[in-house]
C-alpha cells in the first residue's frame, strides 16, 4: 500500500474465513498506512562563504510528512569548504560553504528523509545539488602611485591570495579624503575597474584613501571592502 498523502491514512479490508465448507462470519482489517516523504532532487543557489537552507514542502509530486527530518551524506569538493555529512536528525539542510576559487563550483547532498510522529517512515534518497558562486576577495589593502592630472584605471588581479571572478566589478567611496587633491569623487554605481583623474594642487607628494568594493556574480555576490 501506498499512501499518496503526507497523512496517515485508513483502508478497512473484509475477511471471511473459511476452514473447509464451514464458512466463519466476515470481520473488518483496519490498517493504517502512514505517509512515508517522496521528495524531488532539488538545487540551492548561494554565494561563497553564504548558508543555503533546503526545507522541502509538501505540494504535488512532493509528499512531506509532518516534522520530518533528515541527515545526508555529502560529495567532498576540494575547491569548497564547509561540507559536511550530518548523521543526527536535522529539520531541513542548511550548511555554510566557502567556495576557495574563482569559478563556480557545486556541492552534491545526498539526503536521507523520514517522517515524524506518524510511524518514522525512512523515504527513499534524494539529492540537493548546491552552486556556489564565487565572491571576490582581496587579502591585502592595495596601494598605486600616479603623477598630478594622470588618469588611474586599476582592477584587482586573480591569484596571490586574491581571489576575483571574471566580470568582477567595483563601487568606491572616498574613505580618507585630501583638500589638497581635486577630481575625487564616489561611484555607487558598480564599474569593470577603478578609475579617477587627480590633481596634486601641492608641490609635495599627497595621498587619498579610497574604500573599494568588489562584486561578482551580476552585482549578487558581494565581497569585503
Amino acid at each position: 500500500l501506498r499512501n499518496t498523502t503526507n497523512t496517515p491514512k485508513d483502508i478497512v479490508y473484509t475477511l471471511t474465513p473459511k476452514s473447509g465448507t464451514c464458512t466463519g462470519a466476515a470481520f473488518d482489517l483496519t490498517v493504517t498506512v502512514n505517509p512515508t516523504p517522496e521528495i524531488q532532487n532539488t538545487t540551492a543557489v548561494i554565494c561563497s562563504g553564504d548558508a543555503f537552507n533546503v526545507s522541502p514542502a509538501n505540494a504535488g509530486a512532493t509528499i512531506v510528512p509532518a516534522n520530518t527530518t533528515y541527515t545526508w551524506a555529502v560529495i567532498p569538493n576540494a575547491n569548497v569548504t564547509g561540507e559536511a555529512n550530518e548523521a543526527a536528525a536535522q529539520t531541513s539542510i542548511s550548511q555554510t560553504l566557502t567556495n576557495n576559487t574563482n569559478t563556480v563550483q557545486t556541492v552534491t547532498y545526498t539526503v536521507t528523509p523520514k517522517s515524524g510522529l506518524a510511524g518514522n517512515c525512512v523515504g527513499a534518497t534524494f539529492q540537493v545539488v548546491v552552486t556556489v558562486n564565487p565572491k571576490p576577495s582581496v587579502n591585502t589593502a592595495q596601494s598605486r602611485v600616479v603623477c598630478s592630472n594622470s588618469t588611474l584605471t586599476y582592477s584587482v588581479t586573480n591569484g596571490g591570495g586574491n581571489i576575483i571572478p571574471a566580470g568582477t566589478r567595483y563601487t568606491w567611496t572616498i574613505q580618507s579624503d585630501n583638500s589638497d587633491i581635486s577630481g575625487q569623487t564616489d561611484q555607487p554605481i558598480s564599474q569593470p575597474n577603478f578609475t579617477q583623474t587627480l590633481k596634486n594642487k601641492t608641490i609635495d607628494p599627497q595621498t587619498i584613501v579610497y574604500s573599494i568594493t568588489p562584486v561578482s556574480n551580476n552585482g549578487v555576490c558581494i565581497g569585503a571592502p
